[in-house]
């Protein structure tokens, strides 16, 4: 009777957290709609049918980790990759405004949209450095050595990359170098928690390492985009460039559940 009574709450919660993740599934299905229509319709100029699509887009990665967080812990790792989402989606709302007030008119609203874009990307790589920072001290298994290591072979593909592809990012080479060191570091700190906190979960593992990874290779691309238009702005480097940032944050989003 008891052995009888232990199996039908182990099948109702397994039941019940099948049906949960379930969900998920439509969410990712139409961000990757909205995410490549996005692409499309934006190519070679902004469109309104882009805008359109891109804040879908922009909405549905948020709402997969709203909905993640609900069925979650609430832990602080959630609250502090929730922020980043939300922080992203609004830096996206202000950077798909921006082509769209490059007119001599609209000037000064062309450096707001572009200024508070930008501050809010950061603000959410904040948040989500925070978020693998606090995993690791939780489980007091922070390694220096793991951390340097990784973070350096993360540099050096970032300069093979633009050595290799001969860009100069001129002035900006300060700014993009504090960046991609910021972008190396969240990397590495995925990377540690990966293998020093959540060992045994292998699933886990890759979402922690890949989705980092694909936001590096996200903004190198965007970044090759934007010094060398001629040679890098086309169709496929935008949609390895678009498509590897939406799916870092669904997977952000989906580690919430996970962790």
């Amino acid at each position: 009777m008891k052995l009888t009574f232990v199996l039908k709450i182990c099948y109702t919660g397994a039941e019940k957290e099948g049906i949960m993740m379930s969900v998920f599934m439509p969410l990712w299905i139409a961000e990757a709609v909205f995410a490549a229509l996005f692409i499309v319709f934006g190519y070679p100029d902004a469109t309104g049918k882009g805008f359109i699509c891109k804040m879908a887009a922009c909405a549905l990665y948020s709402a997969n980790g709203l909905y993640a967080f609900s069925i979650s812990t609430h832990s602080q790792y959630g609250v502090m990759m929730l922020a980043g989402l939300v922080c992203g989606w609004i830096g996206d709302i202000f950077l798909a405004l921006n082509p769209f007030t490059k007119d001599k008119q609209n000037r000064k609203l062309n450096l707001t949209t572009k200024t508070f874009g930008g501050l809010f990307f950061l603000l959410g790589h904040a948040a989500y450095i925070a978020a693998f920072a606090q995993l690791l001290a939780q489980a007091h298994a922070f390694r220096f050595i793991t951390f340097a290591l990784a973070m350096g072979c993360v540099l050096v593909c970032f300069a093979l990359i633009f050595g290799l592809c001969k860009v100069s990012a001129g002035r900006f080479t300060p700014a993009i170098a504090l960046y991609s060191a910021g972008l190396a570091g969240m990397c590495a700190l995925t990377i540690c928690a990966a293998q020093q906190v959540f060992g045994g979960n292998t699933v886990l593992q890759c979402i922690l390492i890949s989705a980092p990874l694909l936001f590096a290779f996200s903004d190198v691309t965007l970044a090759l985009r934007v010094a060398d238009k001629e040679r890098f702005e086309s169709l496929p480097m935008r949609s390895f460039s678009l498509g590897a940032y939406f799916l870092a944050q669904m997977l952000l989003g989906l580690s919430i559940r996970l962790v």
